[in-house]
């Protein structure tokens, strides 16, 4: 069974994270596509970085939505390297390649509306966030946008376990409601829900046309796991290279 690869924010094991050169390195190295996080500055531009402030990857203190882009791009990271624009991103991405873009904040859903409407990527884009309803938004901007719901700790509301079952109702009615192009699935769930009920449930998804993609997965016996059940089509990973070399 073949899967996609994605780096998780580029090949951020090796290059800093959510750059262009990190995204570069990423599909070099032979991953199918890269996984980015986006948010919008406060004059309306769709930038790429996962927290809502540049300190920790930049060493300034500033929270994206406060500042304008000009000033975000002043805040050189790791190599003097730029926080960039998502279409940036687009500009440099390969035909073949795949984005998962991540939406970190509600306010990033309309400049990202307005960008989708003028740029015509040749490469394939889902949108994914454990925020539901910026989603649905986009969706209703953009109706033949791919949408993926990121699954988090918002799991409890959906599911009811007991010692040996799981009563998946309330999430089956969440995927009927946003018809998701994507479930993208934390490996943690087997730590909280039983595994043979997880896995013939999520077995059933697969079935129902809906991708699988686990995060943030680095090791490959976690990757066996998951292929000898037959519920993953795609991977997040940091360690791009461990990954390639195991199943390219």
């Amino acid at each position: 069974m073949s899967f996609l690869i994605f780096g998780h924010r580029g090949y951020s094991s090796e290059y800093p994270e959510n750059t262009t050169l990190a995204f570069r390195k990423a599909m070099e190295a032979g991953a199918d596509g890269v996984e980015l996080d986006i948010r919008a500055s406060r004059d309306g531009k769709v930038v790429v970085i996962h927290d809502e402030d540049t300190l920790r990857v930049a060493g300034i203190p500033g929270k994206v939505a406060e500042l304008d882009y000009a000033d975000i791009r002043k805040a050189k990271v790791q190599n003097g390297l730029s926080i960039p624009l998502l279409d940036e991103v687009f500009e440099s991405f390969p035909d073949d390649g795949f984005l998962n873009v991540e939406i970190k904040s509600p306010d990033a859903v309309a400049p990202l509306v307005k960008l989708m409407k003028t740029y015509e990527p040749s490469f394939q884009i889902v949108f994914s966030s454990f925020l539901f309803e910026p989603l649905e938004e986009l969706r209703n901007a953009l109706p033949e946008v791919k949408i993926g719901l990121l699954i988090g700790e918002g799991l409890v509301k959906y599911v009811s376990v007991s010692h040996t079952s799981v009563n998946t109702t309330s999430f089956e009615a969440l995927l009927a409601g946003y018809l998701p192009y994507s479930l993208h699935l934390p490996m943690q769930l087997f730590n909280r829900l039983p595994v043979e009920g997880t896995v013939r449930f999520l077995q059933k998804v697969k079935a129902s046309n809906i991708r699988l993609f686990w995060w943030t997965i680095d090791d490959i016996p976690v990757t066996e796991f998951l292929r000898d059940r037959s519920i993953i089509d795609g991977v997040i990973t940091n360690q791009v290279g461990r990954m390639v070399r195991a199943y390219k």
